[in-house]
């Protein structure tokens, strides 16, 4: 059902299909998902399958319904931030966001590194990748200055960024 609206969509426009589950996590973890790397189409392996196994693989049958002429994009966050252990199609644009809501145990440069690694040794070729960041969300610093919010700290975390006047 979701494949048939992804590829309704994809028909109406050149940009990638968003296919990112509800925010905030709560994701189905009963015995059947679970179960998707043993009974489901990778069926190579004796162990539970993860959240990001789970959501990836929803990516993947999307991204197979709307085909190669178009893509389909999802963070890696939250819950389903942790690379999968399931091959991801290669139409996928990843949106790699390891910054904040991450509970994976690895550091962000680990996690970008894992996630460069999946996209160069996945067997379908490489899903395009990217890398979110949140930056100063003030909100979150109660409109305050905050020490890993300054705009060294930001320029030298995302070298691609510029600024003229790189001052606190």
């Amino acid at each position: 059902m979701f494949g048939d609206y992804s590829l309704d969509i994809s028909r109406s426009t050149d940009d990638p299909v968003s296919v990112e589950p509800s925010d905030g996590g709560g994701h189905c973890d009963c015995e059947k998902c679970r179960n998707l790397l043993r009974n489901g189409p990778y069926g190579f392996t004796d162990q539970d399958s993860s959240v990001s196994d789970r959501v990836f693989h929803f990516a993947n049958m999307a991204a197979k319904k709307i085909g190669d002429n178009h893509s389909v994009s999802l963070y890696a966050y939250n819950e389903h931030l942790a690379v999968p252990t399931i091959p991801l199609e290669k139409n996928m644009l990843v949106i790699v966001a390891p910054y904040s809501f991450n509970e994976t145990g690895l550091s962000p440069e680990q996690l970008l590194q894992d996630w460069s690694v999946k996209a160069a040794n996945n067997p379908h070729g490489p899903p395009s990748l990217g890398d979110y960041d949140y930056g100063c969300l003030s909100d979150w610093y109660w409109e305050t200055p905050a020490g890993s919010c300054s705009w060294e700290n930001l320029l030298e975390k995302n070298s691609y960024l510029t600024c003229s006047s790189a001052t606190a």
